[in-house]
């Protein structure tokens, strides 16, 4: 404006000498200089005030424009919520109140428009609803969440819930996407009774199986031990002498066995009753059962007399252990009747291969030198030797040897 005013002054000077008038020249280019200024600032001021009135109309259209796309963003956000597939409410953040309801949460928890502006008050916990608050309020974003919740009929169902924290309508609220899973959970738990019951029954299974297998076991064991003594029995013997003997052929191994008899078991039968007779059998036996070797076999081989397979072990080593054995049932003292037995038992030693190739053989020689203990006077170990044939074929009966 400054700018214009001497331009402005020296042109009215001009005017009014050009007017023939220079005595008014001084006062009439100050009032035309005046009059231009003052409608130069009138103009500008116009000016001014269009502008900001366009710029002001401006922001005003801009922000009809902004809050028309607003309302009818939200107006399609609803249109959105409204054909979702899925059941969605929206409540206020800070007091529960339900601010929206859609056509699929109306049907599928009974809702009603009636519960729009209430609280929330449908969550079967209400500390699900507070921990989930929580949650929101410190990720912004809790997904998959099992919920149980009531609906207006007071019915109960399992839910599917995901929610985020949103600006709904101009204040803070929370859109929930809840799915009726009922039925899944029902299911589910349908499945796991079912497997609990299996599981359940597997066990059971189990266990039967494994007391047939106890009972199966103790059927095998009965079959092959004695039931007097609890020695194996004659038939396991003739199954496992097959092995054992096939067994040191094969690995040129030693096999030993060694038989013995009771001494005068007839006539403690016959004096102190078979109850004695037994008694003393199991006395034997008992001693027999806890000084062999785990590899050893020791059976009942018939009536009074014992059989024990010895793997592995020469036969001076053999005939050691017999002479161990006839110490041991020498002292065993019975209490029958008031009065105290003593037992004594005679031994006969063999070995394989000297003595005999299969077991017919090696028993016989065993037998032999058995019966040649008895025949020496009893309470003796006897190794199988040259000569024991010819003397068991002229002497008396075995049958005589414990009268």
């Amino acid at each position: 404006m400054r700018k214009l005013a001497l331009p402005l002054l020296l042109a009215g000077q001009q005017f009014a000498v050009a007017a023939g008038q220079p005595e008014l020249s001084a006062w009439t280019g100050t009032g035309f200089f005046l009059s231009t200024v003052a409608v130069i600032l009138i103009a500008a001021v116009a000016w001014r005030f269009a502008y900001f009135n366009r710029a002001l109309n401006a922001e005003i259209l801009a922000r009809k424009e902004a809050e028309r796309t607003a309302r009818a963003g939200a107006e399609n956000f609803r249109r959105l919520l409204d054909v979702a597939p899925v059941p969605v409410v929206v409540t206020r953040l800070n007091d529960r109140r339900i601010l929206y309801v859609n056509e699929h949460a109306r049907q599928t928890f009974g809702l009603s428009d009636a519960v729009v502006g209430q609280q929330a008050d449908y969550f079967r916990d209400p500390g699900q609803r507070e921990q989930l608050v929580s949650e929101l309020k410190h990720h912004g974003l809790v997904t998959d969440r099992i919920v149980g919740i009531i609906n207006l009929q007071g019915k109960a169902i399992d839910a599917l819930v995901s929610a985020r924290i949103i600006d709904f309508e101009g204040q803070p609220a929370i859109c929930s996407v809840a799915i009726d899973i009922t039925e899944r959970t029902r299911a589910e738990a349908a499945v796991r009774e079912s497997e609990a019951k299996a599981l359940s029954a597997n066990v059971q299974l189990r266990i039967q199986l494994e007391e047939i297998a106890k009972l199966q076991a103790a059927l095998k064991e009965q079959a092959i031990r004695d039931g007097l003594t609890g020695l194996y029995n004659r038939r396991y013997l003739d199954e496992t002498l097959e092995r054992e003997l096939a067994r040191a052929h094969r690995d040129h191994l030693p096999l030993c066995m060694v038989m013995l008899d009771i001494d005068y078991f007839k006539q403690l039968n016959d004096n102190y009753g078979h109850q004695a007779g037994d008694d003393a059998l199991r006395a034997a036996a008992e001693q027999l059962h806890h000084h062999v070797r785990a590899e050893d076999i020791a059976c009942r081989y018939g009536g009074e007399e014992f059989l024990i397979l010895m793997p592995h072990i020469t036969l001076p080593v053999a005939a050691e252990r017999a002479e161990s054995w006839r110490r041991m049932i020498e002292g065993i003292r019975l209490e029958i009747g008031g009065k105290e037995i003593r037992l004594t038992a005679s031994f006969g030693v063999a070995a394989y291969p000297e003595h005999g190739h299969n077991p017919e053989e090696l028993t016989r020689s065993a037998d032999l030198a058995l019966y040649t203990a008895k025949n020496r006077g009893r309470n003796r170990v006897v190794i199988f030797g040259p000569g024991l044939d010819e003397k068991a074929e002229a002497s008396p009966s075995r049958q005589s040897r414990d009268t």
